[in-house]
């Protein structure tokens, strides 16, 4: 991709927002991700949150891996990783 979304991290492993466009999807899910947590919460309960939550991590993490960088995940150590160069 030539402008990723997503890159891998610099320290430890994952991902982490790139640019403007993974910062907005990532605050697009904090966002949903709490409102669907406390509608869930006043009209179901707990088990409701936890699985609007689950729903919504199965469609933000498919997008992140798809505008990702797509280098591999490990675990890194910046500046002596030769794969961020």
């Amino acid at each position: 991709m030539k402008d990723p979304w997503f890159v891998v991290k610099r320290y430890g492993v994952g991902l982490s927002p790139n640019g403007w466009k993974g910062w907005t999807c990532t605050a697009a899910f904090i966002v949903i991700a709490a409102a669907g947590t406390v509608w869930a919460h006043r009209t179901g309960g707990a088990l409701r949150a936890i699985a609007a939550i689950a729903l919504l991590l199965l469609a933000f993490v498919p997008v992140m891996l798809l505008t990702s960088d797509r280098k591999p995940w490990r675990w890194r150590w910046d500046k002596d990783d030769d794969a961020l160069k």
